[in-house]
């Protein structure tokens, strides 16, 4: 048996079945930047409504959330199934990613801290005195890196979120897998 070119008159579609897929997810997460986020929280009617009960109307009056459901209006129910699954992925993977760097962040320096003072008080000592500025710019480094993973994971968690609230208001509640009480 020899092996056929593909011929050209195969469409994208047919050629990657998960092409709109892919093309669907890639257009939710250009929506959901770090910097509409922090714009979001900080300047929005809507976003100071997360520190009240609801939420959901708060997430349904973003502004990209808006966008994002004139993104996901053309799609089918099997088809948002199918985002919604990858979201739910995408939101997993970033809460792991956030818990390894908050434990990492949090118990490597302070262990290293707490073995320097038992093997060389003194030394710990001086250099605390020497090198406050240089403690001060590493807790904000890591202070900063930490509130961009956390970013991460609550970014992921709206795109899964709007993708949930679309099918709801569709009336699909396949994805639902307990009845809450």
């Amino acid at each position: 048996m020899t092996a056929q070119p593909i011929s050209a008159s195969i469409d994208a579609a047919t050629a990657d079945p998960n092409a709109q897929l892919w093309e669907t997810w890639s257009a939710l997460a250009r929506i959901f930047t770090f910097k509409r986020m922090v714009g979001h929280l900080t300047r929005s009617k809507s976003g100071w409504g997360i520190y009240s009960v609801d939420v959901v109307s708060t997430l349904k009056a973003m502004p990209m959330a808006v966008e994002g459901q004139q993104i996901l209006a053309g799609h089918s129910d099997s088809e948002l199934l199918r985002l919604k699954a990858l979201a739910d992925l995408n939101a997993r993977r970033n809460d792991s990613i956030w818990k390894m760097a908050a434990l990492i962040y949090v118990s490597g320096p302070l262990s290293l801290f707490l073995a320097g003072l038992q093997l060389s008080p003194a030394y710990v000592k001086e250099v605390l005195k020497l090198g406050s500025i240089g403690f001060v710019l590493f807790f904000f480094t890591m202070l900063a890196s930490l509130a961009v993973y956390y970013s991460n994971n609550w970014r992921a968690r709206q795109i899964e979120s709007l993708i949930e609230l679309t099918l709801i208001e569709r009336g699909n509640l396949s994805f639902v897998t307990s009845n809450p009480s």
